[in-house]
């Protein structure tokens, strides 16, 4: 299952994840940090916000007992944006 929503940068994640708490509503942002193999390339990291327009996985996996592991993937050489697969 892919998780999607909007690319945002982590700045505006934290914005948005303080307006929806002090509105009492829940958030559905998930960050995924990719390390290289090649330790002299930083690392990527790539934020989502599926609280509005998000797909069916962000409600899959919350729980005190998480059994999915996020995975991030890459179709094609070059893409820069993965895409974010929950599998167990």
């Amino acid at each position: 299952v892919d998780y999607t929503g909007a690319v945002v940068s982590r700045t505006a994640a934290r914005e948005r994840e303080r307006a929806e708490f002090e509105a009492g509503r829940p958030t559905y942002i998930l960050s995924v940090v990719e390390h290289s193999r090649d330790e002299s390339v930083a690392a990527w990291r790539t934020t989502v916000d599926a609280t509005d327009r998000g797909g069916v996985a962000r409600f899959v996996n919350h729980s005190c007992a998480p059994n999915c592991e996020v995975v991030p993937t890459r179709s094609t050489r070059g893409q820069f944006l993965p895409t974010l697969a929950l599998v167990t």
